[in-house]
């Protein structure tokens, strides 16, 4: 579609809007683990999932720690998943140094709430499995 501006001669096309779609039919979820870390290790979450990384760590979410305390080690992430999806999800730390990563010794579970739910939806996790050591790099 182009837009002629006659008063000028001046030829102009019309730029349509892009209009950006809204996920619909997703429930926000906070994921929280209690883990306890040294400094330069960090904890990401993945699952089965697309918007949990389709159990690629190259697309694990990183988990943020602005609220750990040494009384309660918590990492969290919001994810947004589709309603009423099956979740299998775990909780994975990421060493320093270039040392292997550690993966939990368990694959948890969640039912998302069907859309429409007013539900607020959080874990509340402790991590499960061995813990990680500096490289003292």
């Amino acid at each position: 579609m182009f837009l002629f501006i006659h008063q000028t001669s001046v030829f102009k096309p019309l730029i349509p809007r892009l209009i950006q779609p809204t996920p619909t039919g997703q429930i926000s979820i906070t994921f929280n683990v209690n883990a306890t870390t040294y400094y330069g290790e960090n904890v990401y979450l993945f699952g089965n999932t697309t918007d949990l990384g389709a159990w690629d760590i190259n697309n694990a979410l990183p988990m943020n720690a602005g609220d750990y305390t040494s009384e309660r080690p918590l990492w969290y992430v919001d994810a947004e998943l589709l309603a009423g999806e099956d979740v299998e999800y775990q909780y994975v730390r990421q060493e320093d140094c270039g040392q292997a990563w550690i993966y939990e010794s368990i694959n948890r579970t969640l039912k998302v709430p069907d859309c429409g739910s007013k539900e607020t939806v959080s874990t509340n996790d402790a991590w499960t499995g061995e813990i990680g050591v500096s490289g003292n790099c």
